[in-house]
């Protein structure tokens, strides 16, 4: 319980405080996944800048997918302190249904 003391400033109860709440870490959170590279920035980078060790709940993340892969993942930090991801980067596919290394720079749009 806090309340508006006479200064403007909040006033909280003896043993209460207010603190961020966030989801942690998301380099934590993003080297935990499963990607086809052994580092998550291999195959994608945020398209803004974030701060990677610090959170809070709302917190949206947008990333884009290096050249060879595909996907349009967006980080979201939730209310119960966990991130999530809407989608990942996978790696582009030939007509066999193989996937395509990095270093193959003709391999955008083989589907």
């Amino acid at each position: 319980f806090a309340e508006c003391g006479n200064d403007g400033d909040w006033v909280f109860a003896s043993n209460q405080s207010c603190s961020l709440v966030g989801c942690g870490s998301l380099e934590t959170y993003l080297q935990s996944r499963l990607w086809w590279t052994p580092q998550w920035q291999d195959a994608m980078a945020m398209t803004g800048e974030h701060d990677l060790w610090k959170s809070h709940v709302g917190e949206v993340v947008h990333f884009y997918c290096r050249p060879g892969y595909q996907g349009n993942p967006v980080a979201v930090c939730h209310e119960g302190g966990q991130w999530a991801m809407t989608d990942q980067c996978e790696q582009f596919k030939t007509s066999s249904k193989c996937r395509c290394k990095d270093r193959w720079v003709r391999c955008t749009g083989w589907l």
